[in-house]
């Protein structure tokens, strides 16, 4: 495992997808949470997925959007590393 883990680095080291694949995954909540709170029209604090639910749904339908969004980049750069 340590050598897969290992070879996955150096590729996507090597080919310069390393950096784009983290900062995909880290800036992914945050985007989401600003582009459904601007597209209401304001900035508001705290951000919110819809004006009728709690800050509680808020935060666990961004969670479950982050989750999703991570699963998806993920598959997405593990094909790109283990290409043949």
């Amino acid at each position: 495992m340590m050598a897969i883990l290992r070879y996955a680095f150096l590729k996507s080291a090597r080919d310069s997808s390393l950096a784009a694949f983290l900062i995909i995954t880290i800036f992914t909540p945050a985007a989401v949470l600003a582009g459904s709170t601007l597209g209401k029209g304001h900035l508001h604090y705290p951000f919110y997925m819809n004006v009728l639910y709690t800050p509680q749904q808020s935060a666990e339908l961004a969670g479950l959007l982050a989750l999703g969004a991570s699963v998806v980049f993920s598959n997405i750069a593990a094909f790109w590393t283990f290409r043949p």
